[in-house]
């Protein structure tokens, strides 16, 4: 992964993101990560818990092998696991648990809640 690696975005749409903070952060590299992997699920969810142990320092200037994947879902819950490596030098790894989010329940909430009837997005 580099700079100007493209990463999927909101439902499948590729971006570029600023990822200078990224690579000076192994735990923000491995929550994009974590949420890379669980967006690919059935489910998509926002990061409800994040537990990164850095098992070696992670060096900068050098290309990095960042892993992920599901583990397992369990209802709304979305359990995933990340590494990065320096080589064959595990530099840090992390577990994270998404919850799933119905983002039309959520836009009727806050519809109701702000007094409209209308639960369409904005255009």
């Amino acid at each position: 992964m580099n700079a100007r690696t493209r990463l999927p975005g909101p439902r499948g749409v590729a971006q570029v993101r600023p990822l200078r903070r990224i690579f000076r952060d192994p735990s923000a590299a491995l929550d994009e990560l974590l949420g890379m992997a669980q967006s690919l699920s059935d489910k998509s969810g926002m990061t409800g818990t994040l537990t990164v142990r850095y098992r070696r320092p992670t060096p900068l200037h050098k290309e990095l092998s960042f892993t992920a994947w599901v583990d397992r879902v369990e209802g709304r819950k979305i359990f995933t696991t990340g590494t990065i490596h320096d080589g064959e030098t595990l530099c840090a790894e992390a577990e994270g648990v998404f919850i799933s989010v119905d983002f039309a329940a959520m836009q009727a909430m806050q519809a109701r809640e702000r007094g409209r009837t209308d639960t369409s997005a904005p255009q």
